[in-house]
């Protein structure tokens, strides 16, 4: 099939870039990518290898994903797919389960000829000594590409440290829901990646992540926190918020950081003493995701808290970007607490980040705030949103572009 006459391939194939794009964005690790891109492949030949550079970008292996055997062959036997296409390979592992044959020649191939980039595995809280010989050379081996420059942790207990030594080019580390590590035998050193952005989401219960990467090395630590330049992170417990301070306290050279805490049960005491700590501060973003929301109790929300721990950056941070997103309570009693301390800390915050010298660098500031979606249509009702006329400074400031997006 010839393309359309007057349109230009090149448009056609920024179309696939495109839908390559939203497929990246909206891809789950255990589903296929989108169909779009497998029907734009078969409109003609010169479509062919653009839509294989996205639909083969990332490739799966999961006891729920079987590869059918004639993919695997075909893969296996095509030169330019796994060599120029495959640049990230997820692994779902299993105690009980392993590779079969036909998986792991494709993994061995992918390992061998691919640019690979990204590399991940993912569990359900197993434990990495249980794992069979077979899988932890593959992952091993996937580790020590030079090429790598991403490396995920999906659930995965004791794993070994040492293992980051193999990646010489690492720069982002990422763990997801609760992941340990296994530090190294006595005398052992240990080649630290210079990690510049470090993700850690939990998705329940509590994360002994942080516990893991304080975890003394000799003289050092897993990771060399001066190098970071972004962190994002996910709060649960209290427990989890001192140590990620410790860590917030020596990124040095943090630029970015995006934290979301559970603040119904997590104060934020001693968030503003770790980002003030350091007297040549680099940070120009702060996204901060505040959950004050509970199904069961009537917590009035941590706001006030906030603007505490903002006021010791006050006159010592070159911050650009500040950004607060709120999730309220969904009871009418929480509503009400909620609205008299919301427009307290709406005027206190105002005043605090247009004071003169205060965010001398700030040029944007936006408050976004929502509901849980277990909230009744009669609470949405009587529920008075955040107004823009609490915050007066900061709708008439020329300097910082002011955003409120009320629920």
């Amino acid at each position: 099939m010839e393309v359309p006459a007057g349109l230009p391939l090149d448009i056609v194939g920024h179309i696939a870039d495109l839908l390559g794009l939203v497929s990246l964005r909206e891809r789950n690790s255990l589903q296929p990518v989108n169909d779009e891109l497998k029907m734009l492949s078969l409109t003609c030949k010169f479509m062919v290898p653009i839509c294989r550079r996205h639909l083969f970008a990332h490739i799966v292996f999961s006891p729920d994903v079987k590869w059918k055997q004639g993919l695997n062959e075909f893969l296996l036997s095509d030169p330019i797919i796994v060599t120029h296409y495959v640049k990230t390979v997820s692994i779902t592992v299993t105690q009980r389960t392993g590779f079969n044959t036909a998986e792991y020649d494709l993994l061995q191939k992918i390992c061998e000829l691919s640019s690979l980039n990204s590399f991940g595995i993912s569990s359900i809280d197993s434990d990495w000594n249980g794992y069979s010989d077979t899988t932890k050379l593959v992952a091993l081996s996937f580790m020590a590409k030079p090429t790598l420059r991403h490396f995920t942790l999906n659930s995965i207990k004791n794993f070994p440290v040492a293992a980051l030594s193999l990646c010489s080019g690492l720069t982002e580390l990422s763990f997801y829901d609760n992941c340990s590590l296994d530090p190294p035998g006595p005398g052992h050193a240990v080649q630290r990646p210079a990690i510049t952005t470090l993700v850690v989401k939990p998705f329940r219960g509590y994360n002994g992540t942080f516990a893991s990467l304080l975890q003394p090395m000799g003289r050092n630590t897993v990771i060399a926190f001066g190098h970071l330049k972004s962190i994002s992170v996910s709060i649960r417990g209290p427990a989890e918020f001192i140590p990620m301070c410790q860590i917030l306290e020596r990124a040095i050279c943090l630029e970015r950081l995006d934290l979301s805490v559970q603040c119904y049960h997590v104060p934020l005491a001693g968030l503003g003493a770790s980002l003030s700590a350091n007297p040549q501060p680099k940070l120009r973003s702060i996204t901060l995701n505040l959950d004050c929301s509970h199904p069961e109790n009537d917590n009035p929300l941590r706001l006030p808290g906030l603007n505490l721990e903002l006021r010791q950056l006050s006159g010592k941070n070159k911050l650009e970007v500040l950004e607060v997103q709120v999730k309220k309570g969904p009871t009418v009693a929480a509503l009400n607490c909620s609205k008299a301390i919301a427009k307290l800390w709406a005027r206190d915050f105002d005043q605090l980040v247009t004071a003169i010298g205060a965010f001398p660098a700030l040029r944007q500031v936006i408050v976004d705030e929502s509901m849980p979606e277990i909230s009744s249509t009669s609470i949405h009702r009587k529920h008075i949103p955040l107004r823009e006329t609490w915050f007066p400074q900061l709708q008439e400031s020329k300097a910082i572009q002011f955003e409120l997006h009320p629920f």
